[in-house]
C-alpha cells in the first residue's frame, strides 16, 4: 500500500509496482546478509538464493498471496484515492461556504475532460483543493451541469453553501440566459461568477502595444481596414497608448490575483505602488509635470503632439483609477452583504476570502494531468487518472497518510484471492 500510495504521489506508471515490491523484499530479506570482507571497501555480493535461510519456508507460507497484479493494486489504489477524497469532502461540508473553478481540457488521447477545483476553510486556515476530473461527452451547459450535479449528489455535498462559480470566458461557462453560471444561479441565486476580465483586458492591451496601429492596418489591407484607419483621428491613438502604459502599471496587481494563494498585506503594498505610479505618469505632482508614461511618450514624441494637444479624458481616467483603487473591496463587501444581510460580519469576511481570484490552480491540474497520462500511458482511464490526480494533490506526505484507515477499508470489502 506504501508502494502503491509512493509511485503516484510521485506520478510514477503502477507497472513497476511489482518490481518496486521485489526491490523493497530483496532489502529486507537480505539486510543481514551483506557483510564486509578485508579489504573493507569491497563489498559481498548478498546472496540471491535462500535456501539455506531457516526462514524461508515460513516466509513464503506467509506471502503466498502478495497482491502484486494489475487488479489488486488498482484496487489498493482506488481505495488510497477514496480515503483522501473522504477527507477532502468532509472538509468542504464542513466549512461554512465554499466555491468551485471549473475548466476544459484535452487528454493526450483527446478525451475531453472538465477539471473541478474547490476553494474554502478546512480548520481555520483557507485551502485551495482539486475536487474532480470529469469525462464530458458534450461541452454544453446542460450537459456540464448534468455531471456536476450528479457529483454533487454522489458525494453529499450541499450546493446551497456553494457561493461563487469561477470559469473562462467560453460561452457555455459564462452567457448569461444559458451559461452554466445562469444555470447554477437557478439552483442558487446568490452564487457570483467571475471570468477574470481584468486579465484579458490587460493581455489585449499589452498585445496591442506592441504594434504600430497603422502597420496592423497596412499588414490587413483590406479596404474595410484602411478606411477604418482613415477615420481614426489623433485622441484615439493618444487613449489608446496611454491605456498601454497605464495596464502595465496595473498588471502587477492584477497578477497577485493570478497566484493561488492572496496576500492582502502585499494587496495593499502593491495598490499604494500603483497609486504612486499612475500619479507620477499621468497626474503629476506639485513640483513636477506628469512623465506620460512610455508609450504614450514615444507617440507623441515622434507625432510631435505638444502635452497641451493631451485630450483632458487621460487625466480624468487616471483620477478615477486612482479613486476606485483607494477604495478597493469595500463596495465588494457592501455588494455581498446586501445578498447575506442576515448572517453575522464575520461570514462577510470568509465570503471575500473564499472567492478565487484566478483560475491558475485548474492549470495546474491540467499540467500534472498531461504527466500522468502521457504517451506510454495513454490507455489509463479517467477514473484512474482522477485517483492519481486526488493523491498528487490532495494527499499528505507518506509519513502522515493514515494507513491504518486505509487498510481497514481494504480489509472490509470483498475480493478474490488473486
Amino acid at each position: 500500500m506504501c508502494n502503491i500510495y509512493f509511485l503516484s504521489k510521485h506520478h510514477l506508471a503502477l507497472n513497476i509496482f511489482s518490481d518496486l515490491c521485489n526491490l523493497v523484499n530483496f532489502t529486507h530479506l537480505n539486510y543481514n546478509e551483506i557483510t564486509y570482507y578485508n579489504p573493507p571497501c569491497t563489498l559481498e555480493p548478498p546472496c540471491l538464493y535462500l535456501e539455506e535461510n531457516n526462514n524461508l519456508e515460513s516466509t513464503n507460507k506467509k506471502n503466498y498471496v502478495t497482491y502484486q497484479n494489475s487488479v489488486a493494486r488498482h484496487e489498493i489504489l482506488e481505495l488510497i484515492a477514496y480515503i483522501v477524497e473522504k477527507d477532502t469532502i468532509s472538509e468542504i461540508n464542513n466549512s461554512l461556504f465554499w466555491s468551485i473553478l471549473l475548466d476544459e481540457s484535452n487528454t493526450i488521447t483527446n478525451e475531453k475532460t472538465l477539471a473541478i477545483v474547490s476553494k474554502y476553510f478546512a480548520n481555520n486556515i483557507l485551502v485551495i483543493r482539486y475536487i474532480k476530473m470529469i469525462l464530458l461527452n458534450k461541452t454544453t451547459a446542460e450537459a456540464i451541469l448534468a455531471k456536476l450535479e450528479l457529483f454533487c449528489t454522489a458525494k453529499g455535498l450541499d450546493l446551497t453553501h456553494l457561493i461563487y462559480f469561477g470559469s473562462d470566458n467560453a460561452s457555455n461557462m459564462t452567457g448569461l440566459q444559458n451559461g452554466l453560471g445562469a444555470r447554477l444561479k437557478c439552483k442558487n441565486p446568490f452564487i457570483l461568477a467571475n471570468h477574470y476580465i481584468s486579465y484579458y483586458l490587460y493581455l489585449a492591451t499589452e498585445n496591442a502595444s506592441k504594434d504600430d496601429i497603422k502597420e496592423v492596418f497596412n499588414r490587413e489591407s483590406t479596404t474595410t481596414a484602411l478606411y477604418l484607419y482613415d477615420t481614426i483621428d489623433q485622441d484615439f491613438f493618444l487613449v489608446t497608448y496611454f491605456l498601454a502604459d497605464l495596464f502595465y502599471i496595473l498588471h502587477k496587481v492584477i497578477n497577485i490575483f493570478q497566484s493561488n494563494y492572496v496576500s492582502l498585506g502585499e494587496i495593499k503594498a502593491q495598490l499604494s505602488m500603483a497609486i504612486e505610479s499612475i500619479t507620477t505618469e499621468f497626474i503629476g505632482l506639485p513640483e513636477n509635470l506628469p512623465q506620460l508614461g512610455t508609450q504614450l511618450l514615444n507617440y507623441m514624441t515622434a507625432n510631435r503632439i505638444s502635452t497641451s494637444e493631451l485630450s483632458l479624458f487621460v487625466v480624468l481616467y487616471a483620477t478615477n483609477i486612482i479613486t476606485t483603487l483607494n477604495n478597493f473591496g469595500k463596495d465588494e463587501i457592501v455588494f455581498l452583504g446586501n445578498y447575506y444581510d442576515k448572517k453575522i460580519e464575520s461570514e462577510y469576511a470568509i465570503i471575500a476570502l473564499i472567492v478565487p481570484q484566478s483560475n491558475s490552480y485548474v492549470g495546474c491540474v491540467f499540467s500534472h494531468q498531461n504527466m500522468i497520462k502521457t504517451k506510454l500511458r495513454n490507455q489509463m482511464a479517467i477514473p484512474t487518472l482522477n485517483n492519481h490526480l486526488l493523491i498528487s494533490f490532495n494527499g499528505p506526505s507518506l509519513e502522515n497518510f493514515d494507513l491504518e484507515q486505509a487498510y481497514k477499508y481494504w480489509a472490509s470489502k470483498e475480493r478474490m484471492v488473486l
